[in-house]
C-alpha cells in the first residue's frame, strides 16, 4: 500500500514530497513479512532542460552494440567490426572424445517423409469431414 505522507505544489504540479510504500507478504492468516520502501524527494524540477552529455552511455571497447533507434549493429571498435578476441573465439576448433566414433546425422535418422505426409493426410480428412458436416447442416 503507497501512502503520501507530504503532499506540495511545485511548479504547478502536486508532488508527493514523502511518501512510503508497504507490501505486505501474506502465508496463511497473518503477514509473515513485510517490506516497507521510504521516499523522500530532496529536489525535483519540472519542463527543465537536461544536458544530453548526461545520459549518453559510454561502452568499452569492443561492446558489441544493438542500436534500435538508428537500427545499426556494431562493435565499439574505431572500424566497427569485431575485435580480434572475438574473432578468435568464434573459430570452430573441432573436437573428439577418445573411444567413441563420431555421429553422422544422416545415420540417425529422421529423413523419413512419412510424419509430414501423414500430417498432411490427417489434415486433409479433417478438413473434408468439416466441410462434409458443413453442408449437410444447411
Amino acid at each position: 500500500m503507497w501512502r503520501a505522507e507530504a503532499l506540495d505544489g511545485i511548479q504547478g504540479f502536486h508532488v508527493s514530497l514523502d511518501s512510503r510504500d508497504v507490501a505486505d507478504r501474506y502465508e496463511g492468516p497473518s503477514a509473515n513479512e513485510r517490506l516497507i520502501n521510504h521516499y523522500t524527494i530532496d529536489e525535483i524540477k519540472f519542463n527543465h532542460d537536461v544536458s544530453k552529455v548526461a545520459f549518453w552511455p559510454t561502452y568499452d571497447k569492443g561492446v558489441y552494440i544493438v542500436d534500435l533507434i538508428t537500427k545499426k549493429n556494431y562493435y565499439n571498435t574505431p572500424d566497427k567490426k569485431a575485435p580480434q578476441e572475438v574473432i578468435a573465439a568464434k573459430t570452430a576448433v573441432p573436437q573428439s572424445t577418445p573411444g567413441l566414433t563420431p555421429v553422422v546425422a544422416s545415420e540417425l535418422g529422421g529423413s523419413s517423409p512419412w510424419p509430414p505426409m501423414a500430417g498432411l493426410i490427417l489434415g486433409s480428412v479433417l478438413l473434408a469431414a468439416g466441410v462434409v458436416l458443413w453442408i449437410k447442416r444447411r
